[in-house]
């Protein structure tokens, strides 16, 4: 099975989904070494080259008018009945948070990125339906579509690790022939 992550990274993430499959991953900042050095509208592949592309945390680094043409670019490079997964943080949750009275020390990163280099920057933000609507707009049929947690972790400037739970939405959209779904 041939992978593509795409905004892998240092983490490469689908080597944890698929640790059998061949990955390759792409990303748009050379400094993580990218297999395909790259953005989400112009993918240097061919069509129908993987079986699976994973999207974990980079749909919310797109100004959210060009969401549905990344996702359709990232549906030309699927094989037939290939998979996009994509996760993204959850904009319900970051709402209850914000008007919690304890609200969660990473509820600011998870609205609008850690801001560290010019794509950790958010430019748009997910409902679980919204999403559904995008994979589906971009042509592919919701196959599964659910919230989860995530942990975010790290260290503070004061040398003191950390580890948060927050939500993210997941959906999966499957690349089929002459689908239609007006869902």
């Amino acid at each position: 099975m041939k992978v593509l992550d795409v905004g892998a990274g240092e983490a490469q993430m689908a080597k944890h989904y698929w640790p059998e499959a061949e990955i390759f991953s792409l990303d748009a900042d050379p400094a993580t070494h990218p297999d395909l050095l790259g953005d989400l509208f112009s993918i240097p592949a061919p069509d129908g080259e993987y079986d699976r592309v994973l999207c974990s945390h980079v749909l919310e680094h797109v100004e959210y008018n060009r969401v549905v043409k990344a996702c359709v670019e990232m549906g030309r490079v699927l094989a037939e009945d290939g998979e996009l997964h994509v996760f993204v943080p959850s904009l319900e949750w970051a709402a209850r948070q914000v008007l919690s009275e304890k609200m969660s020390p990473i509820t600011i990163m998870h609205l609008y990125g850690l801001q560290s280099t010019p794509w950790q920057y958010h430019k748009a933000g997910f409902t679980l339906i919204l999403l559904r609507q995008v994979v589906t707009q971009a042509g592919l049929k919701v196959a599964a579509a659910q919230r989860a947690t995530y942990w975010v972790t790290g260290t503070t400037r004061d040398g003191k690790d950390f580890k948060y739970p927050a939500e993210q939405h997941y959906v999966v959209g499957v690349k089929r022939a002459n689908h239609v779904d007006n869902s």
